[in-house]
């Protein structure tokens, strides 16, 4: 994703991007330079971020345009329907991906800042799914924003905001959230 090197193109001065695949971050590092001007680039585990690159509270923001989404497709063959209520879900597979998907959701809670920290969650969940995993890992939700196409009338557009899964369109939702303290 170029969304790190475009934010730092719009003004922000200090992006870190992370991801667990080396060849990506080699990549991003190839085509964006590496770590000049406020860009950083970091292969970790978002489960377990190292603290000497990771320390608590240091970010104003951290941004997921989907990782959250694929933890929770952990293991599973193909697109997981997105409003599955992982509380009802007793197989093995799953109570591994909602456990990857906490500590992920408490190590961004403790990387941002406390009370003033951002999480942005870009994710097809609907609220009544992810809102309760998000809170019970310290992150207040806000606001939340449904994407809609611009232009009704165009399939493309719509494909864009929406993923077709089992025949239905399942609208991505934007999740504003603060960090909470710790309960």
């Amino acid at each position: 994703s170029t969304l790190g090197f475009d934010m730092h193109k719009d003004g922000y001065p200090n992006i870190s991007s992370v991801d667990f695949a080396e060849n990506v971050i080699d990549q991003m590092k190839v085509k964006h330079g590496t770590g000049s001007g406020g860009l950083s680039w970091h292969v970790a585990d978002l489960r377990a971020l190292p603290e000497t690159e990771f320390p608590c509270s240091k970010f104003h923001f951290a941004i997921d345009k989907g990782t959250l989404d694929s933890m929770l497709a952990l293991g599973k063959q193909g697109w997981i329907n997105p409003n599955v209520n992982f509380e009802d879900l007793e197989d093995e597979t799953w109570v591994k991906a909602i456990s990857a998907a906490q500590k992920y959701l408490k190590e961004v809670h403790r990387i941002l800042l406390p009370t003033v920290g951002v999480f942005f969650l870009v994710s097809l969940g609907s609220p009544e799914f992810r809102v309760p995993l998000l809170e019970k890992c310290n992150l207040e939700v806000q606001q939340i924003k449904l994407l809609e196409p611009q232009r009704q009338d165009r399939e493309d557009d719509e494909a864009k905001l929406k993923l077709k899964w089992n025949g239905q369109y399942h609208n991505k939702h934007i999740y504003i959230c603060t960090t909470a303290k710790p309960q």
